[in-house]
């Protein structure tokens, strides 16, 4: 991929006939939420019934610079996460859980 760097990956020999598959204990699957809400009405909502839909980071930025000083950005997500990385301005709850939040 020309946009990752060569240090993006670890290569590792892997002879299936001897050790069986690479990762034994991996498991795919679809979910309906990345984070669940703990609200079973809320998770079987699709994006077309919680009104707009989904907003590209280009529109999701210019709708918060159109809106400047008349929305506040709630960031729901937890400590480990809000420590990674912030939305410049929002306003963090002191929630542990995405669940906890109102």
């Amino acid at each position: 991929v020309p946009s990752m760097s060569p240090s993006d990956f670890k290569w590792s020999p892997h002879d299936p006939v001897r050790s069986g598959p690479p990762f034994p204990d991996l498991h795919v699957r679809a979910v309906r939420e990345i984070i669940g809400s703990g609200d079973p009405v809320l998770a079987a909502l699709g994006p077309s019934e919680l009104g707009r839909g989904y907003a590209s980071p280009a529109e999701f930025r210019r709708t918060l610079t159109e809106r400047a000083g008349r929305v506040t950005l709630v960031d729901c997500r937890n400590a480990r996460e809000h420590a990674i990385g912030r939305f410049e301005g929002a306003v963090r709850p002191a929630t542990k859980h995405f669940s906890e939040f109102p």
